[in-house]
């Protein structure tokens, strides 16, 4: 589940307990991240779910929600893209 995979990699580069997740977190101001951080979380994103994140898009990940919500709509995109090539 994307959600469990992001708890898991906010877990790692955070590290922070799996309670101090909550949908509504903010990256930074409840959980720490630094921006360093935050690059290191946009990095894995990316690794993890194989889609692309740009700085625009990865400064709009404020909240544990937002990066499940991001990388849902990214995994529709692709297959969205992906459909249209193999067509």
């Amino acid at each position: 589940m994307i959600e469990d995979k992001v708890r898991e990699i906010l877990i790692d580069i955070l590290d922070v307990s799996k309670e101090r997740i909550q949908p509504q977190s903010s990256l930074i101001q409840d959980l720490g991240a630094s921006s360093i951080d935050l690059v290191e979380i946009s990095t894995a994103l990316q690794n993890a779910f194989d889609i692309d994140l740009d700085d625009v898009e990865a400064s709009r990940l404020v909240t544990v929600e937002d990066a499940v919500a991001f990388v849902q709509l990214a995994l529709e995109r692709k297959e969205t893209s992906a459909g249209k090539h193999t067509g």
